[in-house]
């Protein structure tokens, strides 16, 4: 796992150390993960991080949140979008019509998945988005329900190199006030 990702201990994210019990399914995951999440797709790997980001605040996943609004930040999203989600807030998101039908979509199938019907993926059809789009953006949800589960069980938090909300920065030494 550490060659795996480049280097030493540090390296390894805390999700996976986590997962370190049943170094098989850790494995497997992680495949699953490179090949759906950290990979363009239907899906850029911008919306990717976006539905992980915005899914994991849902979710109140606090590690998950930090790790993927900070790879959304990275990958060059605006500082305001980039917290708005964190939020869950897609209001303050600023998204197009046609990206806010699939971030509510999004929310429904997190909070509840057996409410989701043929409906929906017809709404969502017609504005624009293509069966293969649709399925990544549910395929992504699903994994970081996983994801942020197993986060949570294990009691991670914001990870110190990733996306911190704004009061947490500000209460860290040398932070700001």
């Amino acid at each position: 796992m550490y060659r795996r990702f480049g280097g030493g201990r540090w390296s390894v994210p805390e999700i996976f150390k986590a997962m370190s019990l049943r170094p098989d399914l850790m494995e497997k995951a992680l495949d699953l993960s490179e090949m759906g999440h950290f990979s363009d797709g239907y899906l850029d790997r911008r919306t990717k991080e976006r539905i992980a980001t915005f899914v994991s605040s849902l979710n109140a996943s606090h590690y998950c949140v930090g790790s993927h609004a900070g790879g959304l930040r990275d990958l060059g999203a605006r500082s305001a979008e980039v917290a708005a989600l964190a939020r869950g807030d897609l209001d303050a998101a600023s998204l197009s019509a046609k990206d806010r039908a699939l971030f509510e979509f999004v929310r429904q199938l997190t909070l509840k998945p057996g409410e989701v019907k043929d409906e929906d993926v017809a709404r969502l059809r017609r504005k624009g988005w293509r069966d293969e789009q649709i399925f990544e953006a549910a395929f992504d949800t699903s994994l970081f329900a996983f994801f942020n589960r197993l986060a949570i069980t294990y009691g991670l938090d914001y990870p110190p190199d990733g996306w911190q909300p704004p009061l947490r920065t500000a209460l860290r030494p040398g932070g700001g006030s």
